[in-house]
C-alpha cells in the first residue's frame, strides 16, 4: 500500500494513481500527480526540496491563482 507523501492518503487506482516524480525513495517516493502539481504552484518551483531533482515529467510552477479585489471591513 502506497501513501501520498503530501496528503498522506492511499492510492486509489480508480481516481488518482501515484507517481514517483523525483529521485526520492522509501516512504517519500510516491505522491498523487495533483498533489505534487499543487505543491509546485504553492512554492513557486518544480524542484524536490528533499533530493533537489526537478519533478518529472511535465510539472509546472508558473501558474498562480488570480488575485481578487475584495473589500474588508475591520472593526
Amino acid at each position: 500500500m502506497n501513501l501520498c507523501r503530501i496528503c498522506h492518503e492511499e492510492e486509489d487506482e480508480k481516481v488518482s494513481i501515484m507517481e514517483a516524480p523525483c529521485s526520492c525513495s522509501g516512504t517519500l517516493k510516491f505522491a498523487h500527480r495533483g498533489c505534487i502539481q499543487r505543491w509546485c504552484y504553492e512554492k513557486g518551483n518544480s524542484v524536490c526540496e528533499i533530493c533537489l531533482q526537478k519533478f518529472q515529467p511535465g510539472y509546472s510552477s508558473c501558474a498562480k491563482l488570480p488575485l481578487i479585489d475584495t473589500v474588508v471591513t475591520i472593526r
